[in-house]
Order: structure tokens, then sequence, then C-alpha cells
């Protein structure tokens, strides 16, 4: 089989499939104490080379939350490497969903033309598909809560997040929804046009609720690559560098404390 990130259309069919077939359904436990994490990478393939080769030299885990593909330069082969290093480490490589790893965005930002501009409509077809057996959320070492956009309103639980389909209202708010300082609990979100906004008094009740320690989420640029919320109960970041004249930040997770460090 080829090596390239850019494969034959045969080969990246069947390499779909496989990622396919290892999915973790839609919430992922892991006991790690010690562990990475990386936010949207969007087609940069730089910055996921250099989070894989960092575990790597570092012996870690790692965790990303989602947005691979769309507006970047390397959308089909920042994808073949990611899944690559998830069939290689299976159970050291978490890949959660984002709310671009969706056939409507893709048509809207350009991964969908990319795609059938160099394979075909059928190989999108097992990306959607693929898009679907990805988890939406991961909670770590039973403290961490990991997500892309964050908690949703009427998710009581985290082991509800089992039982969600994708045209649940709730299933929905973990890929889009936005922490904001103006509201303690969930509002209209009004910036994206969809979903929920979520304040301190909502992401304080379903931390106590479900005895967890924090959240960690992506979705956002900010200017230096990450933001604090709630007292530092919840963190989000952003991984590309230059992005929109921002920093790029992963997480180095190591128990209760957390170390933010520069991509690139």
């Amino acid at each position: 089989m080829s090596v390239s990130l850019s494969p034959p259309e045969n080969e990246f069919v069947e390499l779909i499939q496989r990622a396919d077939a290892i999915t973790d359904g839609n919430l992922v436990e892991r006991r790690w104490n010690e562990y990475m994490v990386v936010a949207d990478t969007h087609g940069y393939l730089d910055v996921s080379r250099f989070v894989i080769e960092r575990s790597l030299d570092e012996n870690l885990p790692l965790i990303f939350l989602g947005d691979y593909v769309d507006r970047g330069a390397q959308q089909i082969e920042n994808l073949v490497y990611l899944l690559r290093h998830k069939l290689e480490r299976p159970e050291d490589i978490i890949l959660l969903r984002g709310n671009h790893e969706t056939v409507r965005i893709n048509h809207k930002y350009g991964f969908h033309r990319e795609l059938v501009s160099k394979y075909s409509e059928s190989a999108y077809e097992n990306i959607s598909k693929f898009y679907n057996s990805l988890p939406v959320a991961a909670v770590i070492d039973e403290s961490d809560l990991l997500v892309h956009g964050g908690p949703a309103e009427g998710l009581k639980y985290v082991w509800n997040i089992h039982e969600l389909v994708q045209s649940d209202p709730a299933y929905q708010e973990l890929l889009w929804n936005d922490p904001t300082g103006s509201d303690p609990g969930y509002t209209p979100n009004l910036y994206r046009g969809v979903c929920k906004c979520y304040g301190s008094d909502a992401v304080r009740r379903f931390l106590e609720r479900n005895a967890l320690r924090r959240i960690i989420r992506g979705h956002q640029c900010f200017k230096k690559g990450y933001k604090w919320f709630f007292d530092s109960k919840l963190l989000s970041i952003f991984s590309i560098p230059g992005y929109c004249g921002n920093e790029g930040k992963y997480a180095l997770v190591s128990g209760a404390d957390i170390d933010l460090l520069d991509i690139l």
C-alpha cells in the first residue's frame, strides 16, 4: 500500500473503512493520568505532524478535539495522516467529532469539493459514514470531559451521551455550543445561528452532577491560543498558529495540572 498522504482512491477508501471499524461509540473513556490535547487542525498538516511527533517523543497518549478538514491547504493529507496514526495506536489516540465532520459544513467550507475533485462522490459517502461513527466526547481519568463544543442543555449525565442519536439537539450542541460570560445558563447562540451558549452556572451544575473536575474544548480561535472560563472550570484551546493572527497551543495534562504549550 502507498505511503503517500494522497493515496489512490481505493487505498483511501480502505483507510476510511478500517478507521470506521475501530471507532469507539459516542463516548470514549480512558484512564490516562498524563496526556496531550489538540484542538482544531483544519487541514493544517504541519500542526498534526508536530503534535503526533511530540506525543511519540514523550510517549504520551493524545486526544484531538475535532475539525480536521475544511479551510486548510492539506485537508485530505491531514485526514489521511491522522487516520494512519489512529490505526497504528488505537488505544493512545482519540479522534473526536467536531462540527466540521458533517456533510453540510463540508459542502460550505470546501472539503467536499476538494475530495470529489480528487476522488469521487462514492469516496465522500464513505467519509460521511465514518463521521457518523466518531465519538463526540471523552472522559479521561474520570475527571475531565473533552468535547468540541461544550455541555448541552438537557444533558444531565455524561453517560447519557451513549444514548444520543444525531437528530437529538443535545448531540448537535456537543459539537456547536460556545461558552459565554454574559449569562449563567443556556441562551441562543446568536453568533453561529445554531445551538446554544452556556454560562458559568450551566458548567458548574454539569460538573457537580457528574463528579467531574473540568471541561476542555476547542471550536473557537483566541489570540493567545487558549482561554480559561468560569474559574478555570473550562479551558478552550485552538491549535493552529497564525490562523487569525493568533498563537497555536496544545495542552499537556498531568492530573490536576495543565501546561499550555506552543505549536511549531
